[in-house]
């Protein structure tokens, strides 16, 4: 009966280095194994289901849900998450970027827009406010989270754009002075 792990003659000194089914010597990928491909796609599923099941933690935990409760909820142990992620920066990047792209699609008003500019305005604002009513934790967890302050800012400046060109854009009926800057 074959073992889960062949023995690789070699190394470091330092035990036994193995390589492991998935194409992985010590947790480093092997080129050139289609093991290691299948499972690239299988280990992105994953850290998919865990930044799913971390924003579920937020929405019931809030903005103070521990790497614990997040853990709890993607039903794996808390040293497993890093088996995903490259620390908690990554972590708090996966789910934030996640969530931009929730708030993004949210605010389809404003990527296509409809109607006079003052419709265009509170149709953007609207989707603005119902995402943050529905994503309340979410949000407040976006904004606590360290490194992510550039997602949160380029979503932003990306959003001024759009609504600047909006309204520079020559609509009828829109006076000269509103569009100016």
């Amino acid at each position: 009966m074959r073992t889960p792990y062949r023995r690789i003659i070699g190394g470091t000194g330092r035990g036994v280095n193995r390589a492991r089914d998935d194409g992985r010597v010590n947790g480093s990928v092997t080129p050139g194994d289609g093991r290691a491909r299948r499972w690239a796609g299988q280990r992105a599923a994953r850290r998919a289901e865990v930044v799913e099941a971390a924003m579920a933690a937020i929405a019931e935990h809030g903005p103070e849900a521990t790497t614990e409760q997040i853990a709890g909820r993607a039903g794996v142990p808390r040293p497993a998450l890093y088996r995903h992620f490259d620390g908690l920066e990554d972590l708090q990047g996966a789910i934030a970027e996640a969530a931009l792209g929730l708030y993004s699609e949210a605010l389809a008003p404003v990527w296509s827009p409809r109607g006079t500019p003052r419709e265009m305005l509170v149709a953007a604002i609207a989707a603005h406010v119902r995402w943050l009513a529905a994503h309340t934790e979410l949000y407040r967890y976006v904004l606590r989270a360290a490194g992510v302050t550039t997602a949160v800012t380029d979503i932003r400046h990306r959003i001024a754009d759009r609504m600047t060109g909006l309204l520079t854009g020559g609509y009828p009926g829109l006076p000269a002075t509103v569009a100016a800057p």
